[in-house]
């Protein structure tokens, strides 16, 4: 039998099968970021199942202070490290030491784990606001556990540095998914903006523009004239006279550092400046010279999002929209004040002073800020959908020069410490370990490094633990 069809379902047709196809790619989307996801943590988690050594490495050698005689923990969490104090990140490690007997490798998981807890969060967030996750959301993943954040993942001081990156994501968060507009997302987010001034410099660099956020989510959400409102701009106002407080409280007996002389030429200050930038890109292209080469997506992600910002702010001044293209262009702030900063203590340095690896981790917050800012603002389905996936395509091809620049490093170290720990399970004496190995592994402090052997092996901890 043949049943007709109508003109208008002949019409309907072509238009429900293209439908069906975009619905299918849809669908897949998730499954794809949530495996590109997977694999790059179980790929991260074999990094420092192949690299990691139970043996400190640079400025680790500091954190064994904790055991000296006499020393009390509180001072000691909030001793300087340079112009840095990490009251947090210090007591978590310790915590952590006193469990495993001072096992390095276990700070190192816990460095992983907070970018791989971060890069899930990031899609979940992006997918839930958005209503669907889309193929790009696998940047993710991309920025945080590539090999390129090696010197960081090796390092268990450098836990302060990945929970202050962690934190300003979280506050990039904050201005993405407004939850500056709920009682919920206020008392959640509210504490990331608490913690900063507790982390460092890194924390410290970032809280002014972020304050002025605060306060401006404050005055927006009193303009309710709600009840509602009202209590909520008050939480607001809280946080931010908290971190403020807490800002102040970081700079009481703090000693200015010397070592960071200023730039004997605006040029020098300017290229250091630019190179700590292009770091935002991983390894790959920062190798001397080729610095020049990452220059151009950086200073494409920089120009594109401030305008974007800028016009978006001005269209939507006192609404909504405006209030978050200002979120963006703070954030934006934070990073070049990071990257202000950087030039002024290190353009002195050297020529390539700014292109430092442990920079990599300080950056992440960059292609997330601008990739949730052209995820948002302003833009039509198809620029806004052509632009996430330019910046995927981008760290997607970096990912493996990214991570075999990483790999490469990595080895070199793991060759260097596996040396001294073998001269450390033949019994040679902690003073000779030290003459040894102190040039790659604590350079410039031998005598320091001797010390420091001599409390690890009394106290059988890290390698002489049995």
């Amino acid at each position: 039998m043949v049943f007709p069809v109508s003109h208008s379902q002949m019409s309907l047709s072509p238009g429900s099968a293209f439908d069906s196809d975009q619905a299918k790619r849809r669908s897949f989307a998730p499954h794809f970021v949530w495996a590109m996801w997977g694999l790059c943590t179980i790929g991260v988690y074999v990094f420092l199942a192949r690299f990691a050594v139970n043996i400190p490495w640079h400025d680790d050698w500091i954190l064994l202070w904790a055991y000296d005689k006499g020393t009390s923990i509180w001072a000691w969490m909030w001793r300087q490290q340079n112009e840095h104090r990490f009251p947090i990140s210090k007591a978590v490690l310790f915590l952590v030491y006193k469990l495993t007997h001072h096992d390095s490798r276990v700070c190192m998981c816990l460095n992983v784990t907070v970018f791989v807890a971060l890069s899930a969060a990031l899609i979940v967030v992006t997918g839930r606001k958005r209503g669907r996750t889309v193929w790009a959301d696998a940047l993710f993943p991309l920025v945080l556990l590539s090999g390129a954040q090696y010197w960081n993942f090796l390092m268990s001081i450098q836990l302060f540095v990945i929970s202050a990156a962690a934190l300003q994501c979280l506050a990039i968060v904050f201005v993405y998914a407004g939850a500056y507009r709920s009682r919920r997302g206020i008392l959640c987010f509210g504490p990331v903006f608490a913690l900063l001034p507790l982390h460092a410099g890194n924390g410290m660099s970032a809280l002014p523009p972020l304050l002025v956020f605060l306060l401006l989510a404050g005055w927006f959400r009193r303009r309710e004239a709600t009840r509602r409102g009202r209590v909520d701009a008050l939480l607001l106002f809280a946080f931010a006279a908290l971190a403020g407080l807490l800002a102040l409280l970081y700079m009481v007996g703090y000693v200015p550092q010397k070592q960071h002389l200023p730039p004997n030429s605006l040029a020098h200050f300017l290229v250091t400046t630019a190179q700590y930038l292009c770091v935002s890109v991983g390894l790959a292209l920062i190798q001397e010279k080729l610095w020049l080469w990452a220059l151009i997506p950086t200073t494409l992600m920089l120009v594109t999002t401030t305008i974007l910002s800028v016009t978006s702010l001005a269209r939507d001044r006192g609404k909504d929209g405006g209030l978050e293209a200002a979120g963006y262009l703070l954030c934006l702030l934070f990073i070049l004040v990071s990257a202000i900063l950087v030039g002024y203590g290190r353009s002195r340095l050297g020529e390539y002073s700014g292109l430092s690896h442990r920079f990599v981790s300080m950056l992440v917050p960059l292609p997330i800020l601008v990739y949730l800012a052209w995820d948002s603002l302003p833009l039509s389905a198809r620029t806004r959908s052509f632009a996430r996936n330019t910046l995927f395509i981008l760290f997607l091809v970096l990912m493996p020069l990214n991570s075999y620049q990483g790999v490469r490093h990595a080895d070199f170290r793991r060759a260097k410490l596996e040396a001294m720990l073998s001269d450390i399970q033949a019994g040679v004496p902690a003073r000779q370990v030290a003459a040894r190995h102190y040039q790659t592994v604590f350079p410039g402090y031998e005598k320091h490094l001797a010390s420091y052997l001599e409390i690890m092996e009394q106290k059988r901890l890290g390698p002489y633990y049995p």
